[in-house]
């Protein structure tokens, strides 16, 4: 009898351990992701980054007091200092806020869901008829907007339009169907209404302690 009621603790001691090693918060208003470095879409995910800040250093070695985006990451491999390559950083978190790596920016993340939304600056060069002297033409360089849609089972990255959004919400059925009824001249006009409509229906939860 005694045997039993030791094993009966150590199980209710071992389910405890882990209930305490992985709690899980609903993203809402106020939730604060942990600072560092995420290799992957999985370490954002389960808000685990791959280097936490306290573990990212500068070129001479010494721990980084912040994560400037336009600087070069460090960190410690078996006492050496290895330099993390740009392309391999999925994205990373400072201050609780997420900036995700795209075409060699860090772009913030607007929107936080299991669709998840990112605004993209890029130039990109015009060519316009010059009419003086001579026939030619004359390159103008201007600044785009671009704005991508990140799926978080998935950690796909596209363009943010009203096919991608309407592709993504096919888990809804009532936010999708409702969304397929209206025109494509109203599906763009009201594109950011069922973004958070459906992130709202279908929330999603985060680690706040412990990490997979």
């Amino acid at each position: 009898m005694f045997r039993i009621l030791l094993l009966c603790v150590s199980f209710l001691s071992v389910f405890s351990a882990l209930g305490q090693q992985d709690t899980l918060a609903k993203y809402g208003p106020g939730f604060r992701f942990k600072d560092g470095i995420y290799l992957s879409p999985l370490d954002f995910r389960d808000n685990c980054p791959s280097y936490p800040r306290n573990k990212v250093y500068d070129r001479m070695g010494k721990q980084r007091l912040d994560l400037d985006p336009k600087e070069s990451y460090y960190v410690m491999n078996e006492d050496s200092l290895i330099r993390l390559e740009f392309d391999s950083i999925w994205g990373l978190c400072e201050n609780g806020q997420v900036y995700v790596q795209h075409n060699s920016a860090f772009d913030r993340l607007i929107i936080v869901g299991k669709l998840c939304h990112i605004i993209h600056r890029e130039e990109v060069i015009d060519f316009n008829a010059n009419y003086g002297v001579g026939v030619g033409t004359v390159p103008v360089r201007r600044e785009v907007q671009v704005e991508y849609l990140i799926d978080l089972e998935s950690g796909e990255k596209v363009p943010f339009n009203e096919d991608n959004l309407s592709f993504y919400m096919q888990d809804d059925p009532v936010i999708f169907n409702s969304y397929e009824l209206l025109t494509r001249k109203e599906k763009r006009k009201r594109q950011y209404v069922f973004l958070h409509r459906y992130n709202t229906e279908n929330p999603v939860y985060f680690l706040i302690s412990g990490c997979h």
